[in-house]
């Protein structure tokens, strides 16, 4: 309230001016000119602009307020059955805002509506930085930017790092949302180098110093002898439980592993023509093969039932150019959001056994340049 009669007392003052001269004392005409006029103009300029500060507490606030923009209008509705190019256009003008350029800055992203879920340019989105609601998002590429320092130092900035790349700590990416991700490199490793050791699941062993980079290991697949094949059994890391009605015997593995033998042998799947090789690591199984084995019908004996003859390989999916190109990845597993499978199964992308491998190609591409 101070503030505001301050105010009204010095408008008082500027409106009526300094004491009007004696009529007596006058001695002539007074001649008034344009630089007079000009720099009374200023001098009352300057003293309106020193009332009106007293509204604020800071210069700052002044002249945000001088600059102030509208308040953002409400996005427009969602578009029904909206096309590709329609879910990775811009927001219009007022809508989505990047408050303080977090997004684009921080995160090399932009900020889209929360409808768009199908925007083909995000590998993640982060709904705590357009805005203060969750009807905006913002849209972040981790391989958007090649002059990242991930890629100088030959790494790839991805959302997750795949099997066979490790995690390269201390080398950032644009975004801190995203993983820098350096292939492991084999030394001595007869196997596969894989990033995390929690990768190298059932019917594997783990090898120390088999690898070029520290962070990675060497999983190698597990081999039993020719007598724990013709006895149904199968190879088994010793530190992972048999199967329900198979129990361990360390003798007939290589060290690291065990041959999980049948209790009872009578319904059990055999390999139908052992090699005379001293190990082996395939066998047959009455279930599905574990994880990263390849998995077919032939080669096995069956006792009246399915059975699945199993061989160690990290490979199962075949790029063919065609995917590639198109921008699309090889899975046995459902697409990510925004992807769709090929239209026919198959064509775009080789298995390496029975089971089938689509290729998931986005739903429209993304810019070469990024954002």
């Amino acid at each position: 309230m101070l503030k505001y009669l301050l105010v009204l007392v010095l408008l008082g003052i500027s409106c009526r001016g300094e004491k009007e001269p004696d009529p007596e004392q006058r001695s002539g005409e007074i001649h008034v000119t344009a630089e007079d006029f000009q720099a009374e103009r200023n001098d009352f300029t300057k003293l309106l602009e020193d009332m009106l500060s007293f509204f604020w507490d800071e210069r700052k606030q002044l002249d945000d307020a001088a600059n102030r923009e509208e308040v953002p209008e409400d996005c427009p509705p969602e578009i029904p059955n909206a096309t590709c190019d329609q879910h990775k256009a811009e927001p219009p003008g007022g809508c989505c805002v990047d408050y303080g350029n977090i997004c684009h800055l921080k995160h090399g992203g932009q900020c889209f509506e929360e409808w768009k879920k199908y925007n083909p340019l995000c590998d993640m989105k982060d709904y705590d930085i357009c805005g203060k609601n969750r009807s905006c998002y913002c849209c972040i590429d981790c391989d958007a930017r090649n002059s990242s320092l991930c890629a100088h130092s030959g790494g790839k900035c991805m959302k997750e790092c795949g099997l066979t790349m490790r995690l390269a700590n201390g080398t950032s990416c644009h975004s801190d949302r995203c993983s820098c991700c350096v292939a492991c490199r084999p030394y001595k490793c007869e196997g596969t180098c894989l990033g995390k050791a929690e990768n190298c699941k059932s019917g594997y062993k783990i090898e120390e110093n088999k690898c070029l980079d520290r962070d990675c290991v060497c999983c190698v697949p597990c081999s039993v002898t020719r007598k724990c094949l013709e006895e149904k059994g199968y190879p088994e890391r010793s530190t992972i439980k048999c199967k329900e009605g198979y129990e361990a015997n360390a003798a007939e593995a290589d060290p690291g592993c065990v041959c999980c033998q049948p209790k009872n042998q009578e319904d059990k799947c055999k390999v139908q023509a052992i090699n005379d090789i001293e190990m082996h690591t395939s066998f047959c199984s009455d279930t599905a093969c574990p994880p990263n084995y390849l998995q077919t019908t032939r080669g096995c004996e069956s006792p009246n039932k399915p059975c699945s003859h199993c061989a160690p390989s990290f490979r199962k999916c075949i790029h063919r150019e065609g995917c590639e190109a198109l921008g699309g990845y090889c899975t046995r597993k459902g697409c990510r959001d925004g992807f769709y499978n090929e239209t026919e199964p198959g064509t775009l992308c080789s298995s390496a056994d029975e089971r089938t491998c689509h290729c998931c190609i986005p739903g429209c591409h993304k810019n070469s340049g990024g954002y």
